[in-house]
């Protein structure tokens, strides 16, 4: 209201000519455009991070046993550390520089979900198993340099990736890791990577203040 108010009398003491009338509607137009589509992705945001929350909710409800029973077990473990995850997700919302721990938390998640498939190979599988797992180090926790460093949008898709390709490719087939864990994982890294995707996509950087 008093934007409109200082611009009603502005344009009383300097009346316009029609070009400068096309330019302020352009501009005006343009402004409200940008609200309108940084609005459209906070909403995106809250969206996938309520799905990222729904899906940490279901597999803990589905856990074979309570996680506090088995706090040396990795496989425990990760599911009780991918709360705590998206709890700090969604704290760093409301803070000044929240994209930035965004960044960090994602690329730490990134990179430490195939060390629980490589701690779960040590326990109970052999060298072939363990030297598979290694490998899936290497590229995922390369992807989360590669993304913290350069390019955000790479955390994302790394952690849909981990969830479609090695989540999927491991179960029902690794016998040192737990169905319900591949499965589980699998659920967690889609909601949490399509957080990350719309979290760090660059429109959403540049329109969203947070």
């Amino acid at each position: 209201m008093i934007d409109i108010v200082r611009t009603m009398l502005v344009l009383t003491a300097n009346p316009l000519r029609p070009d400068d009338w096309q330019k302020m509607r352009k501009r005006c137009q343009g402004r409200y455009l940008k609200r309108g589509h940084a609005l459209t992705m906070k909403r995106i945001e809250w969206t996938t991070y309520a799905i990222a929350v729904a899906a940490n909710l279901y597999v803990i409800r589905s856990l074979p046993e309570s996680p506090f029973h088995h706090l040396l077990e990795p496989t425990y473990l990760a599911s009780l550390s991918s709360i705590a995850v998206v709890l700090v997700l969604g704290a760093s919302r409301f803070a000044a520089r929240g994209r930035r721990i965004d960044r960090q938390i994602f690329a730490l998640f990134l990179g430490g979900m195939p060390v629980v498939y490589a701690w779960a190979a040590v326990l109970r599988g052999d060298t072939l198993d363990l030297a598979v797992e290694t490998v899936g180090i290497l590229v995922f926790g390369g992807l989360a340099i590669v993304g913290y460093r350069r390019v955000p949008w790479l955390l994302g898709a790394g952690i849909v990736a981990h969830g479609l390709a090695w989540d999927a490719w491991h179960h029902g087939r690794s016998a040192f890791i737990a169905d319900w864990y591949s499965m589980g994982c699998l659920i967690v890294d889609l909601g949490i990577g399509l957080y990350a995707l719309a979290r760090l996509t660059p429109r959403s950087r540049s329109l969203s203040s947070r």
